[in-house]
């Protein structure tokens, strides 16, 4: 059974007494919750009550793990709040991208994350985009050292054991700030794949190697009219480059896959296709337990990565 994702924020708090939680449960009654996405607490304690209260009741006694945003501090209140990326990239200052990784790496594990979404390693190719803040540039190179900098910081060097260093989650793969009309989930507008291998999958293939990334999401945006989220393309890239960590969708990208790009026609069709692509963790799209199922029972689906995915 799949882990699901969950909004933790949803599910504790002073007044919350647990009950979305119990309703989690419900939805999937055996596995318990698989990933928690976006929760702030004040410290450890909130994260390790949750952690105790799900290894309680989950059938497979598996942790969560805690994901919070990371792009340019600790997606909170309480955490320090540093330049975006494309201030820190023109400083062309490697070891301060690198202190600024440190200290925010350091932040999140002490509230209990295990991995942020960052770096974002996307090259601006298009000011409409409006997202190019969250970028290190237009040029790869540049990104590319900026961002093994900032991964580097935030995993410690790789020592994502450690109780002050995360794992990174390098986003968004792949071709994703030169869409048409600069619109988020638009078509990329480039000129072929030599072009995506050679300029945009540097970065990635660099905070791989470099930066300890043990984390991908796949972008919204189509290449070559496939979108990234089953683009073959880019699971060989990974696999070719000996990536072995895991793959998340971005929010809403699964479904746009039905919604947006039309090439699926039902959620059985779109889970079908994401796992059977290499893809390992859903977001909030679909209550994924009761399509999976239903896969299983009328076989309409052959599931042939749920065991990768799973393991």
């Amino acid at each position: 059974m799949q882990l699901y994702l969950f909004f933790a924020d949803d599910a504790v708090g002073p007044e919350s007494n647990n009950e979305l939680y119990d309703h989690a449960l419900h939805l999937a009654p055996d596995a318990g919750i698989g990933v928690v996405h976006d929760w702030y607490p004040l410290n450890k304690t909130q994260v390790n009550s949750l952690q105790a209260l799900d290894l309680q009741n989950s059938r497979l006694k598996i942790p969560f793990m805690h994901i919070g945003e990371c792009l340019h501090g600790v997606g909170s209140f309480q955490q320090s709040m540093f330049p975006q990326a494309l201030a820190l990239s023109s400083s062309w200052d490697v070891d301060l991208v690198y202190r600024v990784g440190r200290a925010i790496g350091t932040e999140a594990r002490s509230i209990g994350i295990h991995a942020c979404l960052s770096p974002v390693l996307d090259i601006c190719r298009d000011s409409r985009w409006g997202r190019c803040q969250e970028d290190w540039g237009e040029d790869h190179i540049l990104t590319s050292h900026m961002g093994v900098a900032y991964a580097s910081g935030l995993s410690k060097n790789g020592s994502w054991g450690d109780s002050d260093a995360v794992v990174p989650v390098m986003k968004h793969f792949a071709a994703h700030g030169a869409p048409q009309s600069g619109l988020n989930a638009g078509p990329w507008m480039g000129y072929g794949n030599r072009e995506v291998r050679e300029n945009l999958l540097v970065p990635f293939k660099a905070a791989i190697d470099l930066g300890g990334v043990r984390g991908v999401m796949m972008s919204y945006n189509e290449i070559d009219d496939v979108p990234s989220a089953v683009n073959p393309m880019l699971y060989d890239a990974l696999a070719d480059w000996g990536y072995d960590g895991f793959i998340i969708a971005d929010d809403k990208g699964m479904s746009e896959l039905e919604y947006v790009h039309m090439v699926a026609d039902s959620p059985t069709d779109t889970i079908g296709q994401w796992f059977n692509a290499g893809g390992m963790i859903e977001y909030y799209d679909y209550p994924l337990e009761t399509y999976m199922n239903y896969s299983w029972r009328t076989g309409t689906r052959r599931f042939r990565s749920v065991w990768k995915a799973g393991s």
